[in-house]
């Protein structure tokens, strides 16, 4: 869950007397509310929850069972209006001394209303974004938060070899997407997006530009021979996303896609073995845009991956704007990312004092089935 001594050392720095969160999975993360259970079933149970973190000792939440956090949590009245539970949070800030206190608050969650209630309430406060600092916070993961990742990754998988288990000319991708399905369920994590995607150059071109109508078949019927197919799968554990790509064949692939598919693994060692703590997004994106060809046929991104599938440290050749958005975020250790060379290839990592981690564990190829 959340490192606490990371973020309070932080809103130490940031002379923040308290750090406040109304976006749902901040709350989740802050208070340390995410356990096994499948919370992501009932997003709206979250939608009204509201946590406080002061330390040492007077952090509470709203909109939670005891059992399901780490802080205390505050008695709700019977009115669950949204205007009720500010009136509450703003009422126990008073009781722990905040009137006059300089509260941080992730303004890219809060709603214009919630933050002009807010400073009716407690007139006297300061109040300033704390984004960045929850971005940073959420970009480094805990073991056990890991552990959570490796969960939803392991799920995944197992979903995706019952998949190839049943992989045959004619076989309908709406049958292959439920058998997934039903094995990351019966894994213990809950099946998020499926993206099958055939790829193939059946006339001898090279690139997107040359063949763009034969090149990319996007949610194909069913599966034939000879085409390479990639699958885009993505499970959650304990509200942790995995995010990865897997590619197969019924049969022998053509050469000239092997060779596609090549170079973008290629692009994906190259990102292995450039990034590592302390790295600019700005010095990974360049050395990126100038390794890489036909980056705007094949687009790629590095993402942050947890209680989001895009989260920061996030650049990639389509959103170059992300490069400047938080580029105080820098890449750094226990940041579990995406490699995405393109939308053929994808995988996950964490990022350790010596470079990256994978943890996936399926092969990275063109399965031939």
């Amino acid at each position: 869950m959340a490192d606490y001594a990371r973020i309070t050392q932080s809103m130490a720095e940031q002379r923040l007397d308290a750090l406040v969160t109304l976006g749902m999975r901040n709350c989740a993360y802050l208070a340390g509310a995410i356990s096994e259970g499948p919370w992501l079933n009932e997003p709206q149970g979250l939608a009204p929850w509201m946590t406080c973190l002061v330390p040492p000792d007077r952090s509470f939440t709203f909109g939670g069972r005891p059992s399901d956090t780490d802080m205390q949590v505050e008695g709700l009245s019977p009115d669950h209006t949204r205007a009720a539970r500010l009136n509450e949070l703003a009422a126990q800030m008073r009781r722990r001394d905040l009137a006059r206190a300089r509260i941080g608050l992730d303004m890219d969650f809060a709603a214009v209303s919630d933050l002009e209630r807010l400073k009716e309430l407690l007139p006297e406060a300061t109040f300033v974004s704390a984004d960045l600092l929850l971005a940073e916070a959420r970009a480094c993961k805990t073991p056990q938060e890991i552990q959570w990742l490796r969960k939803a990754i392991s799920a995944s998988e197992a979903g995706y070899r019952e998949m190839l288990r049943e992989v045959r000319v004619g076989i309908t991708f709406q049958y292959l997407v439920t058998v997934w399905a039903k094995a990351v369920l019966d894994n213990g994590a809950l099946p998020i997006n499926t993206s099958p995607v055939s790829w193939m150059l059946p006339h001898g071109g090279t690139s997107l530009r040359e063949q763009p109508d034969a090149a990319v078949i996007r949610g194909p019927g069913v599966v034939e021979a000879g085409l390479v197919y990639r699958v885009d799968l993505a499970a959650v554990a304990a509200g942790y996303f995995s995010d990865q790509k897997f590619n197969f064949c019924v049969g022998t692939p053509r050469k000239e896609s092997l060779a596609v598919w090549r170079e973008h693994r290629d692009r994906q060692l190259f990102m292995e073995e450039l990034v590592r703590p302390g790295k600019t997004k700005r010095e990974v994106f360049d050395a990126c845009q100038r390794e890489f060809k036909d980056t705007g046929e094949y687009a790629w991104w590095i993402h942050g991956v947890g209680m989001d599938k895009h989260e920061e440290p996030l650049i990639g050749s389509l959103l170059p704007s992300a490069v400047d958005v938080r580029p105080e975020i820098t890449f750094a250790e226990n940041n579990v990312v995406s490699l995405e060379s393109s939308w053929l290839e994808e995988d996950m990592y964490v990022l350790r004092e010596d470079g990256f981690e994978r943890l996936g564990t399926i092969p990275q190829e063109v399965a031939i089935v």
